[in-house]
């Protein structure tokens, strides 16, 4: 079963932040962050549950190859 993903806004402006970084450093690294970060919200919408909870019902999925998590609380459809 897949559930609904619903974001803060702050989200997409952290996420931009990082992929300007990336790019700045190397063109197309920008890109694979989106990759990494995109992989790491699909696993948590097919399996939230799959990654502890750290602190106060707070979960992360890391992402792969960057120092990024995905914080997340799993509600029961979103």
């Amino acid at each position: 079963m897949n559930y609904l993903l619903d974001s803060l806004p702050e989200v997409e402006h952290d996420v931009q932040d990082a992929y300007d970084w990336y790019e700045l450093q190397l063109p197309g690294l920008g890109e694979d962050f989106l990759l990494s970060a995109d992989a790491a919200i699909n696993a948590i919408v097919r399996k939230p549950l799959l990654n502890a909870i750290e602190y106060k019902g707070i979960r992360k999925a890391k992402t792969k190859r960057f120092p990024f998590g995905v914080f997340y609380v799993f509600e029961e459809d979103t």
